[in-house]
Formats: structure tokens, sequence, C-alpha cells
């Protein structure tokens, strides 16, 4: 099933809802809302899931786009792990909330090339990385403080 109500594909500087899939709580339960970036210089990312290890229906199986997309708030995934300020996230589950492209700064730009930095980083050598805390740790995920994240 494809959630997307806009005829055109989501681009950097698009304002997006991430959505749940209406069979499962996931991907990201609080349905948040943030702005597409780029993928190491690229708008999006095609990705296989034919021979995916994780669970994927029979009938969605094959490519699919991926977005890069900054939260507004960081968020909590499914799982509960988190929270993250920025994650990748199926065209399918996006929807575009205003067609209007946010003007990039300088500082934008900058903060963005960091960002595209880290990621290859992370991504060439996942070995190197280091766990940075808990949800627990964030008074924002606590569970005295109602998140919404349930």
């Amino acid at each position: 099933m494809v959630f997307m109500t806009h005829q055109s594909a989501p681009k950097p500087g698009d304002r997006v809802r991430v959505v749940r899939d209406p069979a499962w709580n996931g991907p990201w339960p609080a349905e948040a809302t943030g702005i597409v970036e780029p993928i190491l210089g690229k708008p999006f990312r095609v990705i296989n899931t034919t021979d995916a290890s994780f669970n994927v229906a029979d009938d969605e199986r094959g490519e699919v786009r991926e977005f890069m997309v900054r939260f507004d708030e960081p968020q909590l995934d499914v799982e509960g792990d988190g929270p993250y300020r920025a994650a990748t996230v199926w065209e399918k589950y996006l929807v575009v909330l205003d067609d209007r492209p946010v003007k990039e700064t300088r500082s934008d730009r900058r903060a963005r090339r960091v960002r595209d930095r880290a990621l290859k980083e992370v991504i060439q050598h996942p070995e190197r990385g280091e766990a940075i805390g808990q949800p627990s740790d964030d008074p924002r995920f606590s569970s005295e403080n109602d998140s919404g994240l349930s």
C-alpha cells in the first residue's frame, strides 16, 4: 500500500510527516514531522528488499526508495530505541506537508555536510561507533512525562 498523496516524490527541503503503517505500529510511532535532506549528496537512495532479513510483505519486496528525514524533534523508533534526530525512511511512509522547499542557509549546508561525513563514516565503519545513552537518560522520554510515544 502506498501512502503518498502527492504526485511527485519528496525532495530535499520538503517538509514531511512520517506516517505509521496500518498493519503495525512502525516505523516511527509518533508520526514525526521533519525535513527531507540529501543522502550523501543524492536526493534519495534505492535499496532492494528482495532478500531482506527483516519482515517485508511479499508484495512489497523489490526496490524501494528511502529518504533521509531530519526530525523536528528527536524521536524514538518502534523498538523504543533513540532518541534519533534523523533517519532514513521508505517513501511509502512519507507524506509531503508543503510543496514549497525550505530555503537552505549557508549554516544549514555546513551542518548537512558535517552530518553527511558522519553518516558516511558510520556506514563505512560501523564498528567504530559507540552507544551514547539510552532513551531513559533523556527526561523528554521518561515514563513520567507523557511524550505520546507509547
